[in-house]
C-alpha cells in the first residue's frame, strides 16, 4: 500500500522469507547466523508488516521499519513517526 503522510510518500508492505536480506538478519541477531538460524529469523521474528519511504515507482528511499503484526499497526507507526 502506498500512501502520503505529512507530505512524505510511504510504502506499507508485508515482508517474509527471502524479502529479508542477510544484512538485516545479522543486524537483528548481532552476529552472522548459520543457514538454519537465518531461515528461522526470516520466517519468524522478522516476518511481518513494515513501512519505509518510497516515491511512486521507485526503490525504497529508507530502511524498512518493523516488523508489525498487522498492516494497521505498521500504518499507525508510520503516522506517528512522520507526524512527530
Amino acid at each position: 500500500m502506498q500512501t502520503i503522510i505529512n507530505n512524505t510518500p510511504v510504502w506499507i508492505t508485508h515482508r517474509t522469507g527471502w524479502d529479508i536480506s542477510d544484512e538485516e538478519i545479522e543486524d537483528y541477531l548481532g552476529y552472522a547466523p548459520d543457514e538454519r538460524e537465518a531461515d528461522e529469523a526470516r520466517n519468524g521474528a522478522l516476518s511481518g508488516w513494515y513501512y519505509c519511504t518510497c516515491s511512486p515507482g521507485c526503490l525504497p528511499d529508507s530502511s524498512f521499519f518493523g516488523a508489525y503484526e498487522t498492516e494497521e499497526q505498521a500504518l499507525d507507526a508510520a503516522n506517528k513517526f512522520y507526524n512527530d
